[in-house]
């Protein structure tokens, strides 16, 4: 995930960085949160979980 996050900052930098700048954000500041996001998920202490749902299917509420 911090990979396309990566990607998609980089692009930012190369294509829009008037638009960067507009927002107050700054080249140096990208790199250093990217590592320490990077260094936390390598130590354990930032993640991310998927939760997912499952609708029942309508014949087995009937027979309920």
């Amino acid at each position: 995930m911090l990979d396309h996050i990566e990607a998609r900052l980089f692009l930012l930098r190369i294509t829009a960085p008037a638009l960067l700048a507009e927002q107050g954000i700054s080249r140096s500041a990208i790199s250093r949160y990217l590592r320490v996001a990077r260094d936390a998920v390598t130590d354990g202490r930032l993640g991310y979980a998927l939760v997912t749902a499952e609708k029942p299917h309508w014949s087995r509420q009937r027979s309920s």
